[in-house]
């Protein structure tokens, strides 16, 4: 598969959709999100690439994930505490599409939430979907997920609006960069019933 850089796909003429994951130390929950993309990209009718931006250490990503899935894929190894912003932005730099889903590593994605992202970002914004948040390991009680981490934007908005802030503490850069959008009119915000976020203890390890 050849592309322009980040711009179209120059085999088919297409847009490519860059799925950019940041990842330390949930490789289970790597693969059932991997499982649920391979499904939910499946028929968008353009190229589609994973880069996984890998704090772990052991190498067992770069060793299982591309015979696991069915699209090109691309790890970028960081080191260090793991940093949200980082591995996002360093994932979207290795990117080749230029539209961009930053998908945490603990959501399950259904075909529902790529359609819609594709279309806002064709409308010229990005969606930002509300999830059903487990709160419990047999995943029977949820409730709606308020948070950003999840985005599905051009990459010339990722560009514009300064990428993700990159700050060793957890939590806010996802709500920088939504507001980005939402101060301009361009935040597309809403419900999935498909689109679960995966229990895991509130302080494990990442």
């Amino acid at each position: 598969m050849v592309s322009s850089g980040h711009g179209f796909c120059l085999q088919t003429g297409y847009p490519m959709l860059s799925i950019c994951i940041g990842h330390r130390n949930r490789t289970a929950h790597l693969q059932a999100c991997v499982q649920s993309l391979n499904v939910a990209v499946k028929d968008i009718g353009m190229p589609v690439e994973l880069v996984v931006s890998d704090y772990c250490e052991c190498g067992c990503v770069c060793t299982w994930l591309p015979n696991n899935v069915d699209m090109p894929v691309t790890t970028v190894s960081l080191s260090g505490p793991f940093n949200t912003g980082k591995a996002r932005n360093s994932a979207a730099e290795k990117s080749r599409g230029d539209i961009l889903y930053f998908c945490d590593v603990d959501m399950v994605t259904p075909q529902e939430v790529i359609a819609a992202g594709l279309l806002a970002v064709r409308s010229g914004k990005a969606l930002f979907p509300q999830y059903r948040r487990y709160k419990s390991k047999e995943h029977t009680d949820w409730f709606w997920g308020t948070g950003h981490g999840n985005c599905i934007c051009s990459t010339e908005h990722w560009m514009q609006a300064g990428r993700y802030i990159e700050k060793e503490t957890y939590g806010g850069e996802d709500t920088a960069f939504a507001n980005w959008f939402d101060t301009r009119g361009l935040l597309v915000r809403k419900k999935f019933d498909g689109y679960y976020h995966l229990w895991h203890p509130s302080l494990a390890k990442r």
